[in-house]
């Protein structure tokens, strides 16, 4: 069974994967159908997980997990990282990708990992920039805090005001 993440307990696991680019609408539509048949099925030591996922921005995808009952292993984390490379593979899309995701209204603008300072040099990057960070502690916090403004995430360095 599928869950809503609103269904799910707020201290669920959350797993982030980004893509290089923005799904098309028939990438969404397939993607939709496979993680609804892979996340049914998916389980860690021959338990169900209860688990769901949603996608946003048409371009990061993000699962959860409540451990509550039952925690995500190794070989069921595993598996669901392999959904990714192959679905990666079939649309020619890096879901592994740790470019600096500025949230634009709906859309991303991705800035490479190497281009932070030359982004916050030329103003695309600032303090108050909301961005879609690759990593949440948990549902509560993605759900409450994410996306979050540059300055309160591991970026926050680039933004420190310096004093006389």
């Amino acid at each position: 069974m599928i869950f809503k993440k609103e269904q799910l307990d707020p201290t669920s696991r959350v797993w982030i994967y980004q893509a290089n680019r923005k799904l098309h609408e028939s990438e969404i539509a397939f993607i939709e159908q496979f993680l609804n048949r892979e996340i049914d099925e998916w389980s860690a030591h021959g338990a169900s997980l209860q688990a769901g996922f949603e996608i946003r921005f048409d371009q990061i995808i993000c699962i959860f997990a409540d451990e509550r009952q039952h925690a995500a292993s190794g070989c069921s984390i595993d598996s669901s990282t392999r959904w990714f490379k192959d679905l990666g593979e079939k649309f020619g899309i890096d879901f592994f990708d740790r470019s600096v995701a500025i949230v634009q209204d709906k859309n991303l603008q991705l800035v490479p990992l190497l281009g932070i300072k030359k982004a916050i040099e030329e103003g695309i990057l600032h303090a108050d920039c909301l961005i879609a960070t690759p990593q949440v502690a948990n549902l509560a916090t993605y759900s409450n805090q994410w996306p979050e403004k540059a300055q309160n995430s591991w970026l926050k360095r680039y933004f420190k005001k310096e004093t006389i």
